[in-house]
């Protein structure tokens, strides 16, 4: 635990000595401005949604699944 503790408190050290000096760099390579994403990947928002919606449900279909095989796997043990 003290080596965790310690490497957080030198990674907040580092972050903060350099903090100054390299911001100001991110910032300026980093401002698009006010866009979204669809912007910048010039498709529509309309395919962005069904693509976020369809993955979303993915990712639910796989956690669902992943759920459901625990739940045996308990009841196996039981």
């Amino acid at each position: 635990m003290i080596p965790g503790v310690l490497g957080f408190l030198v990674g907040a050290g580092l972050f903060a000595a350099t903090w100054k000096d390299i911001f100001p760099k991110i910032s300026q390579f980093a401002n698009l401005g006010n866009t979204i994403l669809p912007e910048l990947w010039n498709v529509s928002s309309t395919l962005m949604a069904l693509v976020f919606v369809e993955f979303t449900l993915f990712l639910f279909y796989l956690l669902e699944r992943k759920i459901g095989q625990r739940v045996d796997k308990m009841a196996a043990d039981k």
